[in-house]
């Protein structure tokens, strides 16, 4: 069901009947009139060039950066329950920008559009850091809707340092002794990537650190198709010149090698195809293309590639995972929660549990929720960069039918050692 109103309180209404939008402090409500998109994604969606990129330096440095927030992408149906898969999302950078959040929701609405999800919404609201994308989404699509959208074309001889490796561990260490940095640490030199390998015949899973200097990169991309199981990307002037340049050089390297080098496409921290340019075939390279056909796997593989590719970077870093059951109370605590904070927490929810307001009460550790991040993770090697773990501890809670969940939260949100209480919906 697509929300039929215009005004942004209307629509949440629609969207989330079970919602006090008239109660205190309900951030849905207090960003709804600016961040609401109401109506088909047609009508909404930003023409790219005019989107602004503001805050794509955050997805490009990569979760080197500190993990902040906890962002919350709903797939929900139309009576306000959950409806399909739903994602609690990780947002990398210590603030997101209301501008950079609606850029997010823009790129997100653009990919609905690609990818054909017809009856989908996408809601944003910058002070809940949040995004809502209402209407039934597969699994597979929703994870593109999340993807960064990161693009690379580079000469794979000249842009590794040394070899694929067996780890992303190892690959980050060859590019930090690579760049010469000698001290300890997990964190990817600026200028660098890391791109996995998948595993394929008798080859097992590698990893390649690569430089991504005089490479092609997503800015390039003017827009993006598909034929089959291949996605056609279409450069722009300047990308079909670097294009030329860069093929050039890899002619012009395997010549002097006496042997075929390569290119390397990397999507997202996968290396998609590394091709060989013939050099006798092509001794200056690819000239006068304005773009390129590469194979993504099955044909919904290349769709999903293509929706993300010609959509560009979202400009934040978001990271699918579960949300809790609906009707769940979270509560995270402060990081300078004292002992006696937080064992008052545990006998108020104790006291809750003897009066039969709720039915369960589980503690989520720091360690605990890093590990259930690293558990939804297709790479969690990436989480390696990480200086330290960002993620608070928490308790879920589940109220008892009939409870009044309103009021069981709000008692929650009154307690010291909770920081931000949410329920899932």
């Amino acid at each position: 069901m697509t929300p039929t109103g215009t005004d942004p309180l209307e629509v949440l209404r629609e969207v989330d009947p079970a919602r006090d939008l008239d109660g205190p402090g309900d951030a849905w409500a207090a960003q709804a009139r600016a961040a609401i998109v109401a109506g088909d994604h047609e009508a909404t969606r930003a023409p790219r060039r005019a989107r602004r990129w503001a805050g794509v330096a955050v997805a490009a440095a990569g979760v080197a950066a500190v993990v902040a927030l906890m962002v919350v992408l709903v797939v929900a149906g139309g009576d306000g329950t959950p409806d399909g898969p739903a994602a609690s999302l990780v947002v990398v950078g210590s603030t997101v920008a209301p501008a950079t959040l609606d850029d997010a929701a823009a790129v997100v609405r653009e990919r609905v559009g690609a990818l054909g999800l017809d009856g989908v919404t996408v809601i944003a609201a910058a002070d809940a850091q949040a995004l809502r994308v209402v209407g039934e989404v597969p699994e597979a699509d929703l994870a593109a809707l999340a993807a960064p959208g990161r693009f690379w074309i580079l000469n794979l001889e000249r842009a590794v340092a040394g070899t694929a490796k067996p780890t992303y561990g190892a690959a980050v260490a060859a590019a930090r002794a690579d760049a010469g940095l000698t001290e300890p640490g997990s964190a990817l030199p600026a200028g660098w990537i890391v791109a996995r390998q998948a595993a394929r015949d008798r080859y097992a899973e590698s990893w390649w650190p690569l430089r991504t200097a005089g490479g092609v990169d997503v800015s390039d991309i003017a827009s993006a198709d598909l034929s089959g199981d291949y996605v056609g990307v279409n450069l722009t002037e300047a990308g079909s010149r670097a294009y030329t340049a860069l093929t050039r050089e890899v002619a012009e390297d395997g010549a002097l090698d006496g042997k075929a080098h390569r290119t390397a496409i990397v999507v997202d921290g996968e290396l998609v195809i590394a091709p060989e340019i013939d050099y006798e075939t092509h001794p200056t390279g690819f000239t006068d293309l304005s773009g390129l056909q590469f194979p993504a796997g099955t044909e919904d593989d290349a769709r999903r590639m293509a929706a993300v590719l010609g959509s560009g970077p979202l400009g934040v870093s978001l990271l699918p995972g579960v949300v809790p059951e609906p009707g769940t109370i979270t509560a995270f605590l402060r990081d300078d929660a004292t002992p006696t904070a937080i064992d008052q927490a545990r006998v108020a929810f104790r006291e809750l549990l003897t009066a039969g307001d709720l039915t369960t009460v589980e503690f989520i550790s720091k360690d605990g929720a890093f590990e259930r991040l690293r558990a939804r993770l297709r790479d969690p090697g990436i989480l390696d960069e990480l200086p330290s773990n960002p993620l608070p501890a928490s308790f879920e809670l589940m109220p008892a039918d009939g409870a009044d969940g309103t009021a069981i939260a709000a008692q929650v949100r009154a307690l010291p050692a909770v920081e931000q209480v949410t329920v899932a919906p």
